[in-house]
């Protein structure tokens, strides 16, 4: 049923069916960073859509591509689309964050600035990991970093949204720790309620996606 490409953690639920997570994704602005690794944009297309087909082929009749890296975003809509046409599936992508009931949730914790405090490395994402993985974070090292440089029609954040002006400039160019928001706003409770908000929002569009009736295809030539 489940489909998860990430470069970021969800994995809070494990729905019977799930596959496993794609753990690398689109990712070339952050190759100034040590460590980074990124998959080429057709390739991560192809990538998915082989995992769709083989699902399709063992069975499975609606797969929902669940992501969790905001570059991957343009890639796991072109990849559902491309299941639906080639399998015949009913195919369907959100990113974690956008589930239902998440922004609800985060905006009624959020202490970090409304424009890019939630965006990378940030109050969103660190409180997360304090749930998740509490010994890989050190927060003596969390730094506050707002540098994206907003314009009128260009704004960053994972909960408040993005602007109409939609690119990537290298995130060195943007950043100079790697963060992207702040995480000193961080908690593990946050991120126990942002988590339960999110696995429940998966759980919603799950049930929604099993009662949707098999689309009938009708050639009109």
């Amino acid at each position: 049923m489940q489909c998860r490409l990430r470069g970021g953690g969800f994995p809070h639920r494990r729905p019977r069916g799930a596959a496993a997570a794609i753990n690398h994704g689109y990712s070339p602005h952050h190759l100034d960073f040590p460590g980074a690794i990124t998959i080429g944009a057709h390739t991560l297309i192809d990538y998915g859509v082989d995992v769709c087909r083989s699902l399709a082929h063992h069975g499975f009749r609606r797969i929902l591509i669940v992501n969790g890296h905001g570059s991957n975003t343009p890639f796991i809509d072109v990849i559902a689309r491309l299941a639906v046409v080639e399998t015949g599936v009913l195919a369907a992508a959100v990113n974690y964050w956008a589930a239902p009931g998440v922004r609800e949730v985060a905006e009624s914790l959020r202490e970090s600035e409304k424009i890019g405090g939630m965006n990378h490395a940030c109050e969103f994402e660190t409180s997360l990991y304090l749930a998740l993985r509490p010994d890989l974070v050190d927060m003596s090292k969390a730094v506050h970093e707002l540098s994206h440089r907003p314009t009128k029609n260009y704004w960053t954040d994972l909960i408040g949204g993005d602007g109409p002006l939609v690119m990537m400039e290298p995130w060195s160019a943007l950043s100079e720790s790697g963060v992207m928001g702040d995480p000193t706003k961080a908690t593990a409770e946050k991120g126990r309620a942002l988590l339960d908000a999110a696995a429940n929002g998966i759980v919603e569009l799950i049930e929604e996606m099993l009662r949707r009736a098999p689309a009938v295809r009708k050639d009109h030539h």
